[in-house]
């Protein structure tokens, strides 16, 4: 996921890909045997914030007798939809480097139990290359389109209405990204026991006539307690910058929920607009975001299925640094549960905040079964 796509990011239970790892088991599926060497899949996903989402994928390998593979995805819910596509060639040019080209759109509708009493729709378009330098380390750079569409919402932050970057009730981005990552992580992450993982990224970019950079890191780490005990570290930074007016609002961070601040809602935590009819607050986010955190638990079962744990965990979006002092960030302590089940993955996780509660933003008990993608 991209800084660029904060918007899109509103819509998904787990926040914010370069603050956290996401479950990434298969989902609830069932494959339909062709005579092609093509796979059909439908899968399932279900949280206690946006309720179900449907999935229906197709892959199809060696495309007309190419290495080249296609991938395409739908997907429906109750608060948005969404269409991808993507061809992947290997070794473009039987080099090192994999080339990717990939469209997606969604449409986005409003969703008030998060802060977000607007819609709109984002259509996206990319080119990317790869390469691996060994089973730890890889590499990729991008380059890619966005438009962010606004018209149709009958409502909208204040701070988006009056932003510089809106041109006809859209916002047109192009970008260019390099992101490194280095991991010893062996097998899924989710119920691994040892292993480190550390990603950086860089995106460049103009959203409207407005030039912009934004700064990403993630670093985990996770140290054995025994054979099935472990510890689990992690802390993740974005930071965006301009030099030409207002930072861009599209390209805000926002953080909270699963795989972010636990016991909060997703995305829920950052600066807020009021609504320019209603007066309610959304949440829009801000240009530095930082997070954390803390478990410790321990992996059971035959195959290594079943995680325990107890954590705490901590973090916030501001347009200000001092706003991410330590002793400001949002901070919850709970207990969780992982259980990679025969018909899919199963997340839950039960946290309080140490600070006040705030009724409009927290969400104690969190819970996601099937596919997250």
């Amino acid at each position: 996921m991209k800084p660029y796509k904060f918007l899109y990011r509103l819509t998904l239970a787990s926040s914010l890909s370069v603050l956290a790892p996401q479950l990434s088991a298969q989902p609830l599926a069932f494959d339909l045997d062709m005579p092609s060497e093509g796979a059909y899949k439908l899968g399932v996903f279900y949280d206690n914030i946006n309720q179900a989402t449907f999935n229906f994928g197709l892959e199809q390998p060696n495309l007309l007798g190419t290495d080249d593979n296609l991938a395409l995805d739908l997907s429906y819910s109750k608060y948005s939809s969404g269409f991808s596509v993507r061809s992947t060639d290997p070794d473009l040019f039987e080099s090192p480097w994999s080339r990717t080209f990939s469209f997606s759109t969604r449409q986005i509708s409003t969703h008030e139990d998060i802060l977000r009493d607007f819609s709109f729709g984002t259509a996206d378009a990319e080119v990317s290359f790869g390469r691996e330098f060994g089973p730890r380390r890889s590499m990729s750079i991008a380059l890619g389109y966005n438009l962010l569409d606004l018209k149709n919402s009958d409502d909208l932050p204040v701070l988006i209405a009056n932003a510089d970057v809106l041109d006809d009730g859209q916002v047109h981005t192009g970008y260019a990204t390099l992101s490194h990552k280095f991991s010893t992580m062996v097998g899924d992450e989710n119920f691994a026991t040892s292993g480190s993982t550390f990603i950086t990224s860089l995106e460049i970019g103009n959203a409207g006539s407005t030039p912009y950079a934004v700064g990403q890191l993630s670093a985990q780490r996770i140290i054995p307690l025994g054979e099935r005990m472990f510890t689990k570290g992690r802390i993740a930074a974005s930071a965006g910058f301009t030099n030409s007016g207002d930072f861009p609002f599209n390209q805000n961070t926002s953080v909270g929920g699963p795989g972010s601040v636990r016991g909060y809602k997703p995305n829920s935590l950052g600066p807020v607009s009021a609504m320019q009819t209603s007066g309610e607050d959304a949440v829009v986010g801000g240009k530095y975001a930082l997070t954390y955190s803390l478990e410790v638990g321990m992996v059971s079962g035959q195959n290594r299925n079943l995680a325990m744990f107890a954590f705490m965990d901590g973090g916030d979006a501001t347009n200000d640094t001092s706003g991410l002092a330590p002793s400001r960030l949002n901070r919850t302590t709970g207990v969780g549960l992982r259980w990679q089940s025969p018909v899919g993955p199963f997340d839950i996780s039960y946290a309080q905040p140490v600070h006040d509660r705030d009724d409009e933003r927290t969400q104690e008990l969190q819970f996601t079964f099937g596919w997250l993608f």
